[in-house]
């Protein structure tokens, strides 16, 4: 979601911020791809790699929740606020779907059937019902992170319930992001950006991002969707085929 504000500049911290999980990002995957395609001895799933892709997810999701109320701002009513964010939420999930599609051609035992695109899709359907809760969406965001520990790992055969964190025994995934607990991310980040407002943290804005956090932060979504492919070709030049 841009970070546009209403003078039509932007938040140089949240281009700042998303530039650095883009790098995260890029960074895990790099280690991800040399293990899973090369044989590299790369244990990416604990130690600080797995903290790094908690980091680096975390930050994306929490981005969603304040860019949403950075979005919020420019619309003159309610009803633009649900426009805008369904209008979003649909060409995420597109997004989503097609890297469904994609990872499922590829490996169809492990292909995504609800990662992050599918999660921040669907939330951004629902946040508007959060916005009037101002910065107490901080602690209902909290309290959903917490249920979602609560379920973490419940089994269940019916595969509707897999983006709510249930699933089946034999669930097989290279990227899952269940509603619970990760909506509740992306609502604390939607309480932390009313806070900043309401606190005057921060107020409206002239300045400019520097030129490579303003393209990183306008084209996330693009650049999450190109940067595997470019990757695997670059390791591919350099290491030769995958195993």
């Amino acid at each position: 979601m841009e970070t546009r504000e209403q003078g039509g500049g932007r938040y140089t911290e949240v281009d700042l911020l998303r530039s650095l999980a883009i790098v995260l990002m890029v960074v895990y995957h790099t280690a991800f791809d040399l293990w899973y395609f090369y044989g590299f001895d790369i244990d990416v799933f604990s130690g600080w790699w797995w903290l790094i892709a908690r980091s680096t997810a975390t930050l994306f999701l929490l981005l969603v929740g304040i860019s949403f109320v950075l979005s919020s701002r420019n619309c003159l009513d309610e009803s633009s606020i649900w426009k805008k964010s369904f209008r979003r939420g649909v060409i995420v999930f597109a997004c989503a779907m097609f890297i469904t599609l994609v990872t499922w051609m590829f490996d169809s035992a492990v292909y995504i059937r609800f990662g992050v695109l599918h999660c921040i899709a669907i939330s951004l359907f629902v946040l508007p019902l959060f916005r009037r809760l101002g910065s107490w969406n901080i602690v209902v965001g909290a309290g959903i992170v917490f249920l979602g520990f609560l379920i973490k790992e419940q089994n269940s055969t019916i595969s509707l319930l897999i983006p709510f964190g249930f699933i089946p025994t034999d669930f097989a995934t290279l990227d899952y992001f269940p509603l619970f607990p990760w909506l509740g991310v992306i609502v604390i980040g939607v309480g932390i950006g009313q806070f900043l407002f309401w606190t005057s943290l921060w107020g409206e804005r002239t300045r400019e991002s520097h030129l490579i956090f303003r393209i990183l932060g306008q084209h996330s979504l693009a650049i999450y969707l190109l940067h595997q492919p470019i990757l695997l070709a670059i390791l591919r030049l350099f290491l030769g085929s995958p195993l």
